[in-house]
């Protein structure tokens, strides 16, 4: 992670030594800035920890390294920059991020100093680190109860379970080629995932040859693996369009992957590492 503030500071990197918050706790960071310029203004740092909705449930506005005026820094200086971002009380259990940026005191109003990108300013002022998983999951996204029309109970990885899956299309079972097969995966954390995975969804005809395809994280994204907590079962909705499908018999796949490296978790007794869903006709 690197971010240049208006070609006058620019933060190396962050480091987020804990992901997992509770209400009224705090949130560490770590930061290393640098100077690129040999006089700059006299900037504070600000950190605003949002929710999903992009309610601010925490701030704090500071001087790098507590009390360190960029005024004072040396051109080329890195400035080392610990400090704990206090989290509401009242937060609700979810997905958060925090935006961090900086802003000059000149006059009575604040002037947010601008991200350069490709040589240029942009719109933005601050960068999104995270997620952070504060107080419990997102509770749209999970229960308690679930009742799948179809019962898998296949693990991936020895992280994941697949506990199984509603198959629907416009309230029917059985798709029309001119719609979208919808899925609604039951995930089970049976540990603690040790990446953030990706949903792939495969539909291949008789000939074994995809027809369609839709990759994405769980939950859109919205709620990342890595901050699944052990037994949590989680609802993942995907809907894979089908008005380019031809009409036959088809059989949708999917399993989980690691995104840098492609890398399957491994389903036992599948060579290819996916789970073989019920078929379904589509009608001409």
């Amino acid at each position: 992670l690197e971010a240049n503030f208006a070609d006058q500071i620019k933060l190396l990197g962050a480091a987020l030594p804990n992901r997992r918050l509770e209400p009224g706790g705090v949130l560490p960071i770590d930061l290393a800035w640098q100077s690129l310029a040999p006089v700059l203004p006299d900037a504070v740092t600000f950190a605003v920890l949002l929710d999903a909705e992009q309610q601010p449930f925490g701030s704090v506005d500071r001087y790098p390294a507590g009390f360190y005026s960029p005024m004072l820094w040396a051109d080329g200086e890195i400035v080392p920059d610990s400090f704990t971002v206090p989290v509401r009380p009242d937060a609700p259990p979810g997905i958060y991020h925090l935006h961090l940026g900086l802003y000059q005191l000149e006059d009575e109003q604040p002037e947010s100093l601008p991200l350069i990108h490709d040589g240029q300013p942009t719109a933005s002022s601050a960068v999104v680190l995270g997620p952070f998983k504060i107080g419990g999951p997102p509770p749209d996204l999970v229960t308690d109860n679930p009742t799948p029309q179809f019962i898998v109970n296949q693990t991936l990885g020895d992280q994941i379970t697949l506990l199984g899956y509603d198959l629907e299309v416009g309230g029917s079972p059985q798709p029309s080629a001119d719609s979208a097969l919808t899925l609604t995966l039951y995930w089970q954390a049976a540990t603690t995932p040790v990446a953030d995975y990706t949903t792939f969804l495969h539909l291949r005809d008789v000939s074994n040859q995809n027809a369609a395809q839709k990759d994405s994280p769980p939950a859109d994204g919205r709620y990342p693996t890595s901050l699944w907590s052990p037994g949590e079962i989680i609802i993942d909705e995907i809907t894979l369009p089908l008005d380019q499908v031809e009409p036959g018999q088809y059989t949708p796949t999917i399993g989980l992957y690691e995104p840098a490296s492609g890398a399957r978790l491994t389903v036992p007794g599948s060579p290819a590492n996916e789970i073989v869903l019920s078929s379904i006709q589509l009608p001409e």
